[in-house]
């Protein structure tokens, strides 16, 4: 007998963000020097349209500061930033001042700790419009329906018999379209439909059109100089989809 499953919707458990890794990202964010953040605040003021997070890693890359570095505060703003999107930020600062361990009971991080942390992010934040411009581009991309998994297109052939059963008679071309969308609780929704000869030339005709559009609004967007930003909607095949992130 197959076993029941029980899932859950909604965010995730905001405890699960607080992990051993992040504890000491969050320990060697704090031992920065402050002219470290002034300059990543100072590189960050002056990024203009989106900040998707391949670009932020570079941004860090090009400073003079330790790469390790970089890659802590890179780590840092994409957590509090997914935070900050869904509404925990506020609740993950108390988190962090009663995070524990094992050996030591004692909180990790002390009062004055978790505040001069939750400065420094903040001043990231503020100086980096970019960031705030991105979060909206990637939560407008997830709002504008159901994100596409999957699509197949299958052909087969369907034997035609005759009225003994016994012979074929005949055969007939199926044309089915599969596509699987992820739905709003993460789970993925799956739809067939049949399609003749006639509906696959159609298909492809306006997918060729699709292509035709996007690259007039692509070509509107140079003119006009509204960059593009990069997500799950505007990356090409084979690009990295998480740079928005």
């Amino acid at each position: 007998m197959t076993e029941p499953v029980m899932y859950m919707r909604g965010f995730p458990l905001l405890s699960a963000s607080v992990n051993d890794g992040l504890v000491e990202d969050i320990k060697a964010f704090l031992k920065f020097d402050e002219s470290s953040i002034q300059a990543v605040c100072s590189e960050l003021s002056s990024e203009q349209g989106f900040l998707s997070g391949k670009k932020f890693r570079s941004a860090l890359a090009e400073m003079e500061i330790a790469e390790e570095q970089g890659e802590v505060i890179y780590r840092i703003i994409r957590w509090a930033d997914k935070l900050r999107r869904t509404g925990f930020l506020d609740n993950a600062w108390r988190m962090l001042q009663s995070v524990t361990s094992e050996d030591a009971p004692d909180p990790t991080f002390s009062e004055d700790e978790v505040a001069q942390a939750k400065d420094r992010i903040l001043r990231l934040f503020a100086s980096a419009p970019s960031l705030e411009r991105q979060a909206k581009a990637v939560e407008l991309s997830s709002a504008t329906g159901q994100r596409l998994q999957e699509m197949k297109l299958i052909c087969d052939l369907r034997p035609v018999f005759n009225k003994e059963r016994n012979q074929i008679e005949g055969v007939l071309p199926i044309t089915t379209i599969r596509l699987v969308c992820e739905g709003a609780d993460g789970l993925p929704l799956s739809f067939d439909a049949v399609m003749s000869e006639v509906d696959v030339d159609q298909l492809f005709e306006i997918a060729s059109y699709a292509k035709q559009k996007l690259a007039s609004i692509r070509e509107l967007s140079d003119r006009m100089n509204l960059p593009i930003p990069t997500t799950q909607l505007t990356t090409s095949k084979g690009n990295d989809v998480k740079a928005s992130e």
